[in-house]
């Protein structure tokens, strides 16, 4: 199994990789949601849970989970750091992603999406299940210190980026993107404080490339897709791509 992250060719995974692969010990299937109760509703056989709030977020301050814990998390999930993690989710994938990028954080190499994420497998009438797996805990060693530079931007790399006027893409809703609103629209009142932002605007010198059609989308090649977005990443610093770990974002916005 290739461990290299961000030259794997199968970043992006479709629902039959899946069914070649539920049954590879060499592969773990992680289910992360914006609704935290989907899962026990029925989730990918094999699939193991992580709860985006609960488990990838210290419960005192505002920051992710620390090494030890990160590698409590490993241990209990039964991963080792050879293991191809797949995550897929609700809302096309926006929690997934980001379970993705704080297991990327913390230098695990092969991070892999599902293409379509929850609703497309359940769409194709996949097979799903209420029952939790069970895997042999393992000895998941713990991350030396987070270098969060090597995959995330902060703001004096964005003024830059941006003065440069080089591409930065805008993943928010079409009303978010005009400052209409300043959450998405759909989201209760508790996650517009987690994922909303205080003012109504959006950078110059930004691509809008909402998270509803930036990947998942029928009509639209994924490896066509992915190629794109790499043509972008050559001449960026700093890019966004759906479902793979070479993801650079702002922290703040929130």
């Amino acid at each position: 199994m290739n461990a290299s992250t961000y030259a794997h060719p199968e970043a992006l995974v479709n629902t039959a990789w899946i069914v070649q692969h539920v049954n590879d010990p060499e592969v773990r299937i992680i289910e992360s949601n914006e609704d935290v109760s989907l899962y026990d509703t029925g989730h990918i056989p094999g699939a193991v849970h992580v709860d985006w709030h609960k488990d990838l977020n210290d419960q005192t301050i505002r920051d992710y989970l620390d090494p030890e814990e990160f590698a409590a998390l490993a241990s209990q999930i039964g991963i080792t750091q050879e293991t191809a993690l797949v995550f897929y989710g609700d809302k096309s994938n926006w929690w997934a992603c980001y379970t993705l990028w704080v297991f990327a954080l913390f230098g695990h190499k092969d991070l892999r999406i599902l293409d379509g994420g929850r609703d497309k497998w359940i769409a194709e009438g996949r097979p799903v299940t209420k029952d939790k797996p069970t895997y042999p805990q393992t000895k998941y060693p713990v991350p030396a210190e987070r270098d969060d530079h090597t995959i995330r931007a902060f703001f004096d790399d964005t003024l830059a980026h941006s003065k440069a006027r080089k591409p930065l893409i805008d993943v928010r809703s079409p009303a978010e993107f005009k400052g209409e609103i300043t959450y998405p629209a759909e989201y209760p009142q508790r996650a517009r404080f987690v994922v909303g932002m205080f003012r109504g605007q959006r950078m110059s010198c930004g691509k809008w490339q909402p998270t509803t059609t930036a990947h998942s989308n029928p009509e639209r090649n994924s490896k066509g897709f992915m190629r794109k977005i790499s043509a972008i990443r050559r001449t960026a610093t700093q890019s966004f791509t759906a479902g793979s770990a070479n993801v650079r974002v702002t922290p703040g916005s929130y």
